[in-house]
């Protein structure tokens, strides 16, 4: 078990002391202001396979964590999804709002615990699993369909856009595409198609270690592909593929870039919110001059664990102008669970420069031409906003960023003026927006 902690990174614990996590309360002497949350340690493990820099930063995941609810019937915070199966949720609805957390309880019996204990980052069987070695004597089959068949539009593409377009697609779809047309026959036995499904971000990356084996061109990829996804006795491997997916969300909250320098995040060279010289000045001016507000379910922020059943704590505050020269806003969504949130927008200038507000996705943004805008329509729920639509001062109304899926949708801020300035509040997602 690991315990990250972040509240006082730099003060020395003693090996006596007790720092309390999860739910438990602060006991008083050096742990009275300290908390933590517990991994497993394999857990840990996976999550740094899962991330693209192969590192965890434990601020960052501390806040994370502490930005989540903790319900009352859960062990551990809410993320959103089940567990791979462990847990029971409403995802139904039956007894809640589509916009609640919808945690029910802990299954207590379920084929999942079958493999649910084995340990899912050291797997002794693997090594057996990753020897395959083609048969230098075999001969690829279904060779012969990779020609042109003037019956079949596909053999009319080059082999290897074919081959590209199976790795856009699930492997079941292949297997079924293969059945239906003989164009595609010869994936069946095309050891680069079955390598690449190992890939970084590729339908079976959780077997990380495989991509570590192909400098060898003696790898047999389909051989590996059957001993390690049609066998059901490697629980470590079942298990692993339960926790995978849910890993690999976490990864990519963590590599969610905050909008400023801060001691907890390692920083970079973008400035982002400099137009304003004083944040708060425009927060001891005329409250007159606050006009409308969305906001989630948001918590106090000193609020315990064994109190935070739903909702979202508000973690940072930022106040910037809409530049008057405007001419994009960028979107970055994250994925919690089943849901989708809004996790920051940045505001581009003729020039090149943005200002941010909130998280950064670094690696897909979703872009909006606008050069004055009108307002918004906010899908919200009780974590934060789902989604945005951007009205613009033509009339123009923008498609969904995010998701409005099964949450309200609100209309209060469609109709602000170009001059307006935002503040905006977040946790590990938006949580609410004011226009000043």
């Amino acid at each position: 078990m690991r315990v990250i902690n972040s509240e006082f990174p730099d003060v020395p614990v003693p090996d006596s002391a007790q720092i309390p996590v999860m739910k438990d309360r602060p006991n008083g002497n050096i742990e009275r202001d300290m908390h933590g949350y517990v991994f497993h340690d394999a857990c840990l493990n996976l999550l740094e396979e899962a991330t693209v820099s192969r590192t965890v930063d434990p601020y960052r995941l501390y806040w994370i964590c502490r930005s989540l609810p903790f319900p009352g019937r859960s062990i551990g915070v809410s993320w959103g999804h089940d567990y791979g199966g462990l847990s029971e949720i409403d995802f139904e609805n039956q007894h809640h709002y589509p916009w609640e957390d919808r945690f029910i309880q802990q299954h207590k019996e379920s084929e999942i615990l079958q493999y649910a204990h084995s340990n899912p980052y050291w797997i002794d069987e693997l090594d057996d699993c990753l020897s395959a070695n083609r048969d230098p004597d075999s001969q690829p089959k279904y060779l012969e369909w990779a020609g042109t068949d003037s019956r079949n539009c596909f053999s009319a593409l080059p082999w290897e856009i074919r081959e590209t377009i199976a790795r856009y697609l699930p492997i079941k779809d292949v297997l079924s595409l293969a059945k239906s047309s003989k164009a595609f026959l010869p994936i069946l036995s095309d050891q680069t198609y079955w390598a690449s499904i190992f890939d970084y971000d590729a339908e079976c990356d959780f077997l990380f270690e495989a991509p570590l084996i192909r400098e060898s061109c003696e790898v047999d990829w389909i051989a590996i592909y059957k001993r390690t996804m049609y066998l059901k006795d490697i629980p470590g491997l079942e298990n692993r593929k339960r926790i995978w997916i849910v890993v690999k969300e976490i990864a990519k909250l963590l590599e969610l870039h905050p909008p400023f320098r801060n001691p907890d995040y390692d920083g970079d060279d973008c400035t982002f919110v400099d137009e304003i010289d004083d944040w708060w000045e425009v927060e001891d001016q005329d409250p007159g001059l606050r006009k409308w507000k969305v906001e989630a379910d948001i918590k106090p922020t000193a609020l315990r664990n064994e109190w935070f059943y739903e909702g979202c704590r508000l973690l940072y505050e930022q106040v910037a102008p809409i530049p008057e020269d405007l001419v994009s806003i960028a979107f970055s969504i994250a994925v919690a669970g089943n849901t989708e949130y809004l996790a920051g927008m940045r505001f581009i200038s003729e020039d090149g420069s943005s200002i941010q507000l909130g998280y950064r996705n670094m690696y897909e943004e979703h872009y909006h031409e606008v050069t004055a805008l009108k307002g918004f329509i906010i899908a919200i729920g009780s974590r934060g906003f789902h989604g945005l639509r951007v009205l613009g001062a033509d009339g123009s109304i923008s498609r969904w960023f995010g998701s409005p899926k099964d949450s309200p949708v609100t209309e209060r801020l469609e109709d602000i003026d170009s001059a307006s300035v935002l503040k905006i509040g977040f946790d590990v997602m938006s949580t609410h927006l004011g226009i000043l």
